[in-house]
This record gives C-alpha cells, sequence and structure tokens, in this order.
C-alpha cells in the first residue's frame, strides 16, 4: 500500500508565504501615504477655517480688549511652517498670534498679508495659498476679493 502525502511541499509553503508578505507590505504602504494625505487635508482645512473665523471676527466688528476701533484682522505669512494673526486697531494693536502647522506641511509660498476688513466681506490682498505635504500631496486654499473662501485637495 502506497502512503500519500497530507501537508505541503517546502517550496508551497515558501510561495504561499511570500504572495501573503508582498500583500501585507502593499497593504501598509497605502495606508502611511492614505496618512500623510490626511495630514495636509486636516491642515488645509485648519487653515480655511482660520481664516473664516477672522474674516467673521472682522465682519463683526469684533475686538481685543484695549482696541478703541478696530480697523482689520490681519493674517501674515510667519515662515514656511507658520503664520499669525493679529487686530489692528487705530490706537494701539491686538496682541499678535502665530499660529504653526504640523511638522510634515510647509506653505508652497510667502502669501503676505491677508487684511480682512472691519465691517466689510470683501478681502484685500486675496492670494491664493498652497499647503504642501509629503508625497507631493497639496491642499489649495482660494481666497477671493468678494470674501468667498474655499478649499480642495490638488
Amino acid at each position: 500500500m502506497k502512503k500519500t502525502a497530507l501537508g505541503f511541499t517546502l517550496i508551497e509553503l515558501l510561495v504561499s508565504v511570500s504572495i501573503g508578505l508582498i500583500l501585507v507590505l502593499g497593504g501598509l504602504a497605502a495606508y502611511k501615504g492614505m496618512g500623510s494625505k490626511q495630514i495636509v487635508k486636516q491642515e488645509g482645512n485648519t487653515f480655511k477655517t482660520n481664516l473664516k473665523s477672522f474674516q467673521q471676527k472682522a465682519m463683526s466688528g469684533e475686538k481685543p480688549v484695549g482696541c478703541i476701533s478696530l480697523q482689520n484682522y490681519t493674517v501674515a505669512w510667519v515662515n514656511p511652517n507658520s503664520y499669525s494673526v493679529q487686530a489692528v486697531c487705530l490706537t494701539n494693536s491686538g496682541d499678535e498670534t502665530t499660529l504653526t502647522l504640523d511638522e510634515e506641511v510647509v506653505f508652497d509660498a510667502d502669501f503676505g498679508e491677508i487684511e480682512f476688513l472691519t465691517l466689510k466681506t470683501w478681502i484685500d490682498n486675496a492670494p491664493f495659498v498652497i499647503i504642501l505635504g509629503s508625497e507631493s500631496y497639496e491642499y489649495e486654499v482660494n481666497i477671493e476679493q468678494s470674501g468667498l473662501i474655499s478649499g480642495q485637495m490638488l
């Protein structure tokens, strides 16, 4: 009577393990790339939301303590990784606050200053701002002179 083999050969096991390992590594690489994309998207959305908040403060005339006559809110580029906001008053300006992006993302270029004028919807110096992340992910924040602020992944 002839014995039949009930197991797998070494070659079959090595091929199966290799295919499984390739699939797992591909999934991990895709997951890591998705994390970078989400960081860029989150930072872009945060920047856009902050701009809308400063715009709303200017439109409503909300002024900091000690400010007699609010002129505008100014958002300014500080360096590739941060920006500042300041309430500009007639007599004295409010404290300047610097906000920093996540360490994995930077501004594409110096966007100068964005001025949200008091009690007005339109914006002086209305640029578009691109936030760059690792692996070539980009988020564009478009600021129109009419006051519309929008953003999207590129």
